[in-house]
């Protein structure tokens, strides 16, 4: 009997202060350090002053294949 191997991994994802509806997917990584990099890069680009966005990681989302 074969037995499926569940994956998961990181996503990264940029939302809006005030906005809640604002919830935008930026990107998926499988290691942590590379999500934590990624979230990092994002929030320094859009907004390194936190006053409008925000980049937070979900963290162990499962892929599903």
């Amino acid at each position: 009997m074969k037995t499926e191997e569940q994956e998961y991994g990181f996503v990264v994802v940029k939302e809006h202060y005030t906005k809640e509806e604002i919830h935008e997917i930026q990107c998926f990584c499988f290691e942590r350090e590379i999500a934590e990099r990624e979230r990092n890069r994002i929030q320094n680009e859009i907004d390194p002053e936190y006053n409008e966005w925000r980049v937070g990681i979900e963290s162990f989302v499962e892929i599903a294949k």
